[in-house]
């Protein structure tokens, strides 16, 4: 176990590192041009440093679960929906404190606070509070117009977080005006719309971004923050309606279930006589992938389990 799980958390390991060391040196930067002391900045950044990590990296441990997520089997079936829990809070926060909404209650409850301090006091401290509140309210609209473009640079418009919004009036107008029989998508309606309409790599970074059109990778898929498709993920296509709910139930669930559904599949395989794909069906996506590279390579082509040909000419490369 130790060694399945050390992948995941080097990679979990060298992400904070990195947005902690990151974050401690540009505070302690500001610090510094703010004329605070060496000592006194490093105190600051420090903080800074571990408030930043925690917030934008998300505490995963048991006790900051949300209590609908708690319980032995829920701990199991929705371990992997932590993640867009705690994103979709994470953005709806940083939108409310940057539209300002609570500032009032917050000055009201500290008016409270204040019944037994002198009139001059009470102003002071009154005033220092409202800047405090304004300082962080401009915080958060740096950074929330910060994530937003951040997204739309690495997925696009498509992965912006209300596309979802756009996509269900799109399906909506297509249900009313067009043609029943022919197919629709929405995004992929969006996509090509884009391309046609301003030309080949602006119209595709305007719809999955620009750092996948740039570097030829998909960024996209793995960084968008659309609602729908951090909680519920696209479903495998099937004309088989038992196949696509299980499909559906699969990616709802997520790895978990689909680390069960491996096994039955490899113990099917192996009982057909399939014995090295039962072994790819089992292993986790990085061995999977390598074992079925090496497949195609000795073969010299791809086919399915019933033998039907996919590609018939794989390099080596």
């Amino acid at each position: 176990m130790y060694y399945v799980s050390l992948p995941f958390h080097s990679a979990e390991k060298f992400n904070r590192e990195m947005a902690f060391m990151s974050t401690f040196d540009m505070g302690y930067r500001k610090a510094l041009d703010a004329g605070l002391t060496p000592d006194k900045a490093y105190e600051r950044a420090l903080q800074e440093a571990r408030d930043v990590t925690q917030k934008t990296m998300f505490n995963y441990n048991s006790t900051n679960k949300p209590r609908y997520f708690r319980g032995d089997l829920r701990n199991v079936i929705l371990q992997f929906k932590l993640y867009p829990q705690h994103m979709s809070v994470f953005m709806f926060r940083t939108f409310q404190q940057a539209i300002g909404q609570g500032i009032e209650a917050e000055l009201a409850r500290h008016e409270r606070s204040l019944a037994n301090a002198t009139p001059d006091e009470k102003a002071k401290s009154m005033e220092k509070k409202r800047a405090e509140l304004d300082e962080m309210k401009k915080e958060a609209q740096k950074a929330f117009v910060g994530m937003m473009g951040m997204t739309f640079v690495t997925a696009g418009f498509t992965g912006m977080p209300l596309f979802f919004i756009f996509s269900g009036i799109a399906s909506a107008f297509h249900a009313v005006f067009g043609d029943d029989d022919e197919p629709f998508d929405s995004e992929n309606w969006f996509k090509n719309w884009t391309n046609r309409t301003f030309g080949g790599f602006i119209g595709d970074a305007i719809s999955r971004g620009a750092l996948s059109q740039a570097t030829g990778l998909n960024f996209a898929d793995r960084m968008n923050t659309n609602l729908t498709d951090m909680w519920f993920p696209d479903v495998r296509k099937s004309n088989d309606e038992v196949s696509y709910l299980q499909n559906m139930f699969i990616n709802l669930l997520g790895p978990t279930a689909g680390a069960a559904i491996n096994y039955a599949e490899a113990i099917k395989r192996f009982n057909d006589g399939h014995t090295e794909r039962a072994l790819e069906v089992m292993m986790p996506a990085a061995i999977k992938n390598a074992m079925v590279g090496t497949r195609y390579l000795v073969e010299g082509r791809a086919v399915t389990l019933k033998g039907n040909e996919v590609d018939a000419d794989i390099p080596a490369a």
